[in-house]
Formats: structure tokens, sequence, C-alpha cells
């Protein structure tokens, strides 16, 4: 993911709502695409959109917190606002977060995988839906891993920094979370 410029948040900390409009615009789809994916059958689009709405204005209130000489990449900090404000409406407004319903076209499952037949696009849509519930299953925080590492394309580092927790700790969720997945789709896959 492309990371906005020093002087764009350098402007956003110094009171320019143009400057945060810019990061909007870079940031918009990728969090309400996480947030999307993280929710599932929980919340509706309109929700979801919500929630994005919440997180850039808990953002750009504490725009000044990011700390430039930090090293941390802005969409890290982005990241892990919307985790957390989303972990905070899950536990206020007890929205199970924990479900999965994903609109076929949005998730991956192979990533050179071209359907070219109708019946080759029922198969994808039907091995789409089974690895969409499989993933539904998984505990949240090996759900989230998950997500920002294949979905998002964060890094162990990143997604470690958005946990709250180790870069090990990262490896051991998503190797938990590759097993669990494997033994819930062996019989189909």
């Amino acid at each position: 993911m492309e990371e906005i410029g020093t002087e764009i948040i350098k402007d956003c900390q110094n009171g320019s709502a143009e400057s945060f409009a810019v990061i909007v615009e870079m940031y918009e789809r990728p969090i309400f695409s996480y947030i999307y994916k993280l929710s599932f059958r929980g919340l509706t689009r309109e929700e979801v959109e919500d929630l994005v709405q919440e997180v850039f204005l808990k953002a750009y209130c504490n725009i000044h917190a990011f700390d430039l000489a930090r090293g941390t990449k802005f969409s890290t900090w982005l990241y892990t606002i919307a985790r957390n404000h989303c972990l905070s409406v899950q536990r206020k407004k007890s929205v199970d977060l924990e479900r999965l319903d994903t609109d076929i076209s949005e998730i991956k499952t192979l990533p050179d995988h071209e359907a070219h037949s109708p019946r080759d696009e029922v198969l994808e849509k039907e091995r789409s839906q089974k690895v969409a519930d499989a993933i539904a299953l998984l505990p949240e925080e090996q759900k989230s891993a998950l997500l920002m590492q294949y979905y998002e394309g964060l890094t162990y580092q990143e997604i470690a920094i958005i946990m709250s927790c180790s870069s090990g700790t990262v490896k051991s969720r998503l190797a938990r979370a590759r097993d669990k997945l494997y033994q819930y789709l062996k019989g189909y896959l």
C-alpha cells in the first residue's frame, strides 16, 4: 500500500482540513474493505460506512499524536485505530463481528484463478463461499491477523503493531488460522 507523504501529515497536524481530505481519499477504500471483511454479516454497508467515518474522525482528532519521528507507517497507525474502534463497537453494542458474509466478488481464494466457463464460475463461487464460511469460524484474533495479511497485504510487523503483540504472536496466530482453515476445508478442497 502506498504511504501518504510526511508533508501532508504535518499539514494535518497543523490543522489543514484539505490535507486531511487527501488522507481520507487515499485510505478510505482500504479501511472500508478492512472493516467490511472484519465485520462480515454483522453490519450493513451503511453501518460499515458509518464506522469508517468514525475511524477518520478519531484519526483527525488525534492526528497530533502521530509521531513522524518514530518511523511508524501512517497506514499502520490508521489500521490500529480502525481495529480498536471496531472492537470497541463490538463490546459496546454486542455486534457479532465473528460471522462472515462476504460478497463473493470481494473474496480471494486462488490469486491467479479466472473462471472461463459457467461451470468454472459456479465452482469458484462455491469455493469462495466455503472459504468465507471457514474464515467465519476462526477466533477474532486469528481472523483479524489473517485478513490483514492476506487481504490487506500488511507485514507481520505492521500487524503486530496494530494488534499490540509481537511478530512471533502474529506468526503463531496465522499458523493456527491456516491449520484451522485446513481442518475446516480438508474435506472440500
